[in-house]
């Protein structure tokens, strides 16, 4: 696993050049936990994100360009639409149905390639194909690393959520999400000391108090004192892992 140790303000630290692998898990002396993140979109601080919302014609059902033996370190694929360079680095391929069906295989670098084109997808170091794939049965999708390209999270739930920005972070920038620990968070509504709150769905980038009862919205942590008023911006303890 990815992890260092960050001397404290190190986590408000959001940088234009890439310094750790997307997903590195960083923490502070007293236990707070970060994920390394790279933004889409400028966002202020204490407002809660998710992952970015997947593209419906790579996600699921791409077909399997080229049969892909045991031991082989690439999957190649038939696009659907037009990809970028490395746009899935760090990401995943996973088997949907057919032959192979429930693997998953995080991506390293690739070129890119048009629509209705074949795209080689190297796999990351070390990881090999384990069940041979078949263009006749096998079919994939492929998804982006969870910590590339979040955005606040919408009063319409597009993704899961992935932490809470610890400062204000410009647009297109690597940064620490937080995940675990105390934290500061922008409150909509009233919340109650010690009880669970959700996203919200009313203000993006809140959160508001949990429905004890019918709701399946997930618990991102846990109110803590003093308790902030609608609007402010109150304590709290993360629970995002």
């Amino acid at each position: 696993m990815n992890y260092t140790e960050l001397s404290y303000g190190m986590e408000k630290q959001a940088t234009t050049t890439q310094r750790h692998p997307l997903g590195t898990l960083g923490e502070t002396p007293d236990g707070r936990r970060f994920r390394y993140s790279f933004i889409d979109g400028a966002v202020t601080a204490g407002k809660l994100l998710q992952t970015k919302v997947p593209v419906a014609d790579d996600d699921m059902d791409v077909v399997v360009a080229a049969a892909a033996a045991i031991g082989a370190t690439s999957i190649s694929v038939t696009t659907v639409t037009a990809i970028l360079v490395d746009e899935y680095k760090d990401g995943f391929l996973y088997v949907n149905d057919g032959t192979g069906e429930g693997q998953a295989y995080r991506l390293g670098s690739h070129l890119a390639a048009g629509a209705t084109a074949t795209l080689v997808l190297n796999l990351a170091e070390d990881e090999k194909v384990i069940t041979a794939l078949d263009t006749s049965t096998s079919i994939v999708g492929l998804k982006w690393n969870r910590y590339k390209d979040v955005v606040v999270f919408p009063v319409t739930v597009t993704g899961t959520p992935v932490g809470v920005t610890a400062q204000d972070v410009a647009d297109n920038t690597y940064f620490w999400a937080q995940v675990r620990g105390d934290a500061d968070v922008l409150i909509n509504g009233t919340v109650l000391l010690g009880k669970g709150v959700i996203p919200s769905d009313a203000i993006a980038g809140a959160v508001e108090a949990q429905v004890d009862t019918g709701g399946d919205d997930p618990v991102v942590a846990w109110v803590a004192n003093p308790i902030a008023v609608d609007t402010d911006y109150g304590h709290v303890f993360l629970t995002i892992e």
